[in-house]
């Protein structure tokens, strides 16, 4: 039995409203109803760290608990409307666990779109941050083979949405299909505690190329503006007491480390971070055979270290089966920083201070150093047309280099500096489905 081809399955539930809307005699304006969902359950082998489905979590399993389904269940329902031939718009609301530590509903869709010709619209409004690959149905699991997609190149921008405007235009030239596709606009998100982040003045293009079985996108998208508030902690308070403090005494010695502590402070406070990526990813899927490659490379400041990830995923078909495999792997360029001179301090008691303050910098860019290499086995068994399985085994290599200490983890059980985690074997059981 020949299986239908992914991207199938995907445009039937993506396109299906705007697929009913026929530009004949129907009266406007018309809606349609559709939605997505997931439910699993992940067990970690590692009981000191947190598996997290994305790491805006605040938590996941192997240290908070054995079993959980909150790294990737969720629910979606999307309403479409057509308003008239040209101007439709869409509402998407998702339920899933979250960096407020809650499964409250948000709006993860909410955009106007006008046809201006059959090949060319804008939207205005929260759409998909159209970074990667699979960006617009990265949360539809029915949508994609692995139960989620790989964290090593998809955490790195976790964000999942954007408000603003973007545009669209198609081009075909013989057989090939050219869509290129340009945004801009800002995203803003909240944790627990008040804190949160915002960006602004976020662009990007990319071009996708599809032609026969083949696939090919390319994109670069930056963020110039980056800011984290109510971020302030104890180690900040500290290099500006640190800093002031030396500068405070006039005693020349002291310039250069007060000054260089005063320097971490102001690149580390959360106000001043910018990072950009560039991606490329290619897909084979002539619904036998599946072959799904992703690469990333970004360049970030402050908090934000540059990064490069990827992954590669092949399957087969055997009728309602489709076993794959998976490699997946990101490396970080952070080796530490010097920051305060502890030199220049030798014989004082300030030396063993800027000693800790360096580390406590250190420690905390750890948490966004990832060095990770992944191995996946697994395999979905669409159970009827619009309902799936997946077992999903990752084995997991974690941490590398001096502060590269966790991977895609997080250190719930507060692990000593320089802990190096290994082998970590993560295993998921998952069904998805739309309607």
């Amino acid at each position: 039995m020949r299986q239908t081809p992914r991207r199938t399955l995907l445009a039937a539930l993506l396109l299906a409203s705007s697929a009913a809307y026929a530009d004949d005699d129907t009266a406007y304006p018309t809606f349609k109803i559709s939605g997505f969902g997931t439910a699993d359950e992940v067990h970690s082998s590692n009981d000191q760290v947190d598996f997290l489905g994305n790491i805006l979590q605040p938590a996941g399993v192997g240290y908070s608990r054995q079993w959980s389904g909150d790294p990737d269940s969720r629910l979606g329902v999307q309403l479409d409307g057509k308003f008239t031939s040209n101007l439709s718009g869409v509402l998407q609301v998702v339920s899933q666990y979250d960096q407020l530590n809650s499964y409250i509903p948000h709006i993860e869709w909410a955009n106007l779109k006008y046809q201006l010709t059959p090949d060319w619209d804008v939207r205005v409004g929260r759409t998909a941050l159209p970074v990667f690959m699979v960006s617009d149905y990265r949360l539809v699991g029915y949508a994609n083979p692995w139960v989620r997609p790989p964290i090593e190149v998809y955490n790195r921008l976790p964000l999942t949405h954007t408000d603003g405007v973007d545009t669209s235009y198609r081009l075909v030239t013989g057989s090939v299909t050219n869509t290129v596709q340009a945004f801009y606009g800002g995203s803003a998100i909240q944790t627990e505690g008040g804190n949160g982040g915002r960006s602004g003045g976020n662009w990007g293009i990319n071009d996708t190329a599809a032609w026969g079985d083949w696939t090919l996108r390319v994109g670069y998208a930056d963020f110039p503006h980056l800011s984290l508030y109510n971020f302030q902690n104890s180690e900040y308070q500290g290099l500006n007491a640190f800093g002031t403090g030396l500068l405070a005494s006039g005693y020349p010695p002291f310039a250069i480390p007060g000054q260089q502590a005063l320097d971490l402070e102001s690149e580390y406070s959360g106000y001043r971070f910018s990072i950009s990526a560039a991606t490329f990813g290619i897909s084979y899927d002539p619904g036998t055979w599946l072959l799904l490659a992703e690469y990333c490379s970004s360049n970030g400041t402050g908090f934000f270290p540059d990064s490069k990830s990827g992954y590669i995923t092949a399957g087969y078909h055997f009728g309602k089966w489709l076993p794959y495999v998976s490699y997946a792997d990101v490396t970080t360029s952070y080796n530490g920083i010097s920051g305060i001179n502890t030199a220049l301090l030798a014989g004082t008691p300030y030396a063993a201070v800027a000693a800790q303050l360096n580390g406590g910098i250190n420690e905390i860019v750890s948490y966004v150093s990832p060095v990770q290499k992944t191995w996946t086995l697994g395999v979905r068994w669409d159970v009827v047309s619009n309902v799936d399985v997946k077992l999903q085994f990752d084995r997991m290599n974690v941490g590398g280099g001096a502060y590269n200490f966790y991977g895609e983890f997080s250190n719930q059980a507060s692990l000593p500096p320089g802990t190096h985690l290994g082998n970590i074997n993560v295993v998921s059981l998952a069904v998805d489905f739309i309607f």
